[in-house]
């Protein structure tokens, strides 16, 4: 009789494990034939009915792009979150924080790639601290990045994390105290290292030795780059190789282009996070453009009736209103 029942057992288990993985293999069908609400339905139940499972992560992002507007995305991901394993819940914050970042709410983009950090392990915990960091620099807190950035650059070892939080420290500590402590910290971090893995740092020095008028300093950095870095970009913007940026407003409307009809959408410290936040917002019929300033990349969209900032919020962005 025990054996029986055992057996029987076992045959229940396995129902239900076959009965889960038809639930999600029913909801890929459904996706794939465009059906996206009843896919969405489908993925749901399958998230509610299987918690702490292996795939969690992966359904919740996948169910979460059925969903047109951002803001019901990372409503969507929220909701679900606490069934997550354990050890995909870092990673799965730092997802959210660059959807945060993507649709213009940099303060929920920090919060979350800190909750993702303290988390984190390795090189993954300072990579999403740098994250962070690169939005609270696009917000104005230089000093705190300063501070934090310049810690990480002393602390971490040869690498391009370490290379990445010295260039960000440079750029904050350059507006905070001036070139002569930026350009110090590059040089501790260059002894400490040897040599930079990746141009950042010696981009940062040649655009701190330029805008300080230091021209034949400027010059001997430009040569370093081309040596070490010769295919990067950074090294034909030093090389002003690449033309200066023409804000495509110009060319929107010409110079009777009225001030006040520029919105901006969001800001990121790389070009890949602005343009696909361009691409997004061009889907959804914005006339949108990236521009970048310093080392940030912030994504505009043209205001020409002056209704799109509320059909930004509308769509689940923090838009900001940009007077010029």
């Amino acid at each position: 009789m025990a054996a029986r029942l055992f057996h029987f057992s076992l045959l229940l288990l396995a129902s239900t494990v076959f009965c889960f993985a038809d639930d999600l293999a029913e909801a890929r069908r459904a996706e794939e034939a465009g059906n996206r609400r009843g896919a969405l339905e489908l993925y749901e139940y399958w998230i509610r009915s299987h918690p702490q499972d292996e795939q969690m992560a992966e359904v919740i992002q996948r169910s979460s792009l059925l969903l047109s507007r951002p803001q019901d995305a990372l409503d969507f991901m929220e909701r679900y979150e606490h069934l997550l394993p354990q050890k995909d819940q870092a990673e799965f914050w730092a997802h959210m924080a660059a959807l945060e970042s993507m649709i213009g709410r940099p303060q929920r983009g920090v919060m979350l790639y800190e909750k993702a950090a303290q988390n984190g392990v390795g090189e993954e915990q300072a990579e999403w601290l740098l994250e962070a960091l690169a939005l609270k620099l696009a917000m104005g807190e230089e000093e705190a990045v300063a501070r934090r950035a310049g810690n990480l650059a002393l602390e971490l070892d040869a690498g391009p994390l370490g290379d990445r939080a010295a260039a960000m420290a440079a750029e904050a500590l350059n507006n905070v105290e001036g070139p002569l402590a930026a350009l110090q910290l590059l040089e501790q971090r260059e002894k400490r290292v040897a040599a930079f893995q990746i141009p950042d740092p010696l981009f940062t020095r040649w655009r701190i030795f330029k805008s300080s008028g230091q021209g034949d300093e400027a010059q001997q950095v430009w040569n370093q780059l081309n040596q070490q870095f010769p295919q990067s970009t950074l090294t034909y913007l030093a090389s002003e190789q690449i033309e200066p940026w023409l804000e495509p407003r110009e060319l929107l409307a010409g110079p009777d282009l009225p001030s006040g009809n520029v919105v901006q959408a969001g800001a990121f410290s790389n070009r890949e996070g602005a343009a696909a936040l361009r691409d997004q917002l061009e889907e959804e019929e914005f006339t949108a453009w990236m521009e970048q300033s310093g080392a940030w990349w912030r994504v505009y969209v043209h205001d020409e009736d002056g209704t799109a900032q509320d059909r930004l919020k509308k769509s689940g962005y923090d838009p900001l209103s940009v007077q010029r």
